[in-house]
């Protein structure tokens, strides 16, 4: 968690403001909803991906290819959208990281 939130402070975001509710793992956001309702949280409930890239973009020196995206929980994503605002050059490069990429960055478990 603290990895997350040191990451809100290098784009400006106040950790501060942020209130992390922890809950066991939940398979679907469906399931984290109720799980939030029940303990009668306020506040936009955001999903996370935690995708990485195929290949490195050649115009960045140290490209790590791993990427936390955080958004509202009801949006969508279109991966050609989000694959292009990375900067990579094709679609079809980011794909979902695999538990121990997230377990060795970011000291998670999935859910």
């Amino acid at each position: 968690i603290s990895a997350v939130l040191s990451s809100l402070k290098t784009i400006n975001i106040d950790s501060e403001q942020c209130e992390v509710v922890k809950h066991e793992p939940t398979p679907d956001m469906e399931s984290i909803l109720k799980v939030l309702s029940e303990k009668s949280k306020e506040g936009i409930v955001c999903k996370n991906l935690f995708v990485k890239a195929k290949k490195s973009r050649k115009d960045v020196e140290n490209d790590s290819r791993i990427w936390l995206i955080s958004v509202p929980h009801d949006a969508i994503i279109d991966y050609k959208e989000l694959t292009e605002t990375l900067g990579y050059p094709k679609k079809g490069i980011l794909r979902q990281a695999k538990q121990e990429e997230l377990l060795e960055y970011l000291r998670l478990l999935p859910g």
